[in-house]
């Protein structure tokens, strides 16, 4: 009898009916298990039971359900503490103290400028902290080398830009992170893609190019291949950027429900905040160089603090001023000093 969606694992029933985490479907569990082609479906030959794709319903006593951790627990997947970064001899960031735990939806807001983009360069480890320090994966983000690889490895981020290779399909260009961090045959790389597009509505534009794509296709395409390699941590850079409200709706949409079907963890920097807000488990708000709000999407609405209150209903004058003296004032500086 197969289980409908949305039922629980009757052996794990924090799963939520997530049956592709039990099953092995997801490449970081099993990247390391040996797989077989038979009749032309995936089978893993572990101690599980084997299986074919699609997976049949989850057994009552499952042991891999039994051994894996809840999906969403208390646990931090990211720890700030004290943490201060600086771009070009300008403190972006300071004093910032931030715990994210696993399976949550954070929804970064802030100012442009206000250092949003900035911060998740300290969680992928491409700007070291000027102090404090960062936490991710339940270890500290390495300043280089090999233990930056591996920890990047389990992060998917979605840029701005989309990042799409022009002279690939929509298929190859999921497929590329699998093709370069995996030892996978061929057949499954392809069901795995395909997988991947299907999750994102996309199957059917597997074979077309980026520019034959829509803007809302293309960061959905993007999307999947942020998630090629299943990770724990979800990165999301600006993803409603250039979209029509359709299309935003439609990606801030798949953002929750694969928050919730993968198990994973989603820090989504925006300044779109009506279109975020509904799919949001807390919200942060970053402005003048420090963590300024950190609560429920319920509880950030109904601030009356003025610098939220400017941010949130789009007024020209407040705390947050439009000419920027102190970024002017360092840039003079910087300027002055080169000279």
């Amino acid at each position: 009898m197969a289980f409908p969606p949305g039922t629980a694992c009757p052996q794990r029933p924090d799963f939520h009916g997530r049956f592709t985490r039990c099953h092995g479907l997801h490449v970081s569990q099993w990247r390391d298990r040996p797989w077989a082609i038979e009749g032309g479906a995936a089978t893993i030959r572990t101690a599980h039971p084997p299986f074919s794709q699609p997976p049949p319903p989850c057994p009552a006593f499952c042991a891999v359900c039994a051994s894996l951790p809840p999906m969403t627990d208390s646990t931090a997947i990211i720890r700030l503490r004290g943490l201060r970064l600086e771009r070009g001899g300008r403190v972006v960031l300071r004093d910032l103290d931030l715990e994210i735990a696993r399976g949550e939806v954070v929804a970064v807001f802030g100012p442009s400028g206000s250092g949003k983009s900035t911060l998740l360069s300290a969680l992928t480890g491409e700007l070291a902290p000027s102090a404090g320090s960062v936490e991710v994966l339940d270890r500290p983000v390495p300043a280089a080398g090999r233990a930056l690889l591996d920890l990047r490895k389990g992060l998917g981020v979605l840029l701005q830009g989309n990042g799409l290779l022009t002279d690939l399909t929509a298929a190859e260009n999921v497929a590329l992170p699998l093709r370069t961090h995996t030892d996978l045959p061929a057949p499954v790389i392809a069901r795995l893609v395909d997988m991947k597009l299907h999750a994102v509505g996309l199957r059917a534009a597997a074979d077309a190019f980026p520019r034959e794509l829509s803007g809302g296709m293309a960061r959905r395409v993007a999307l999947a291949r942020a998630l090629a390699l299943d990770p724990p941590l979800m990165l999301y850079d600006e993803p409603l950027t250039g979209l029509d409200p359709i299309a935003c709706g439609v990606v801030m949409s798949l953002v929750r429900r694969l928050n919730d079907t993968l198990g994973l963890t989603s820090v989504v920097v925006t300044h779109h905040v009506h279109e975020t807000l509904p799919v949001a488990d807390r919200a942060v708000v970053i402005a003048d160089g420090r963590l300024v709000f950190s609560g429920t999407p319920a509880e950030l609405q109904a601030s009356s603090d003025p610098l939220i209150r400017q941010f949130l209903d789009g007024q020209p004058d407040g705390p947050i001023p439009f000419d920027n003296s102190t970024f002017a004032g360092a840039v003079s500086a910087s300027a002055q000093d080169a000279a």
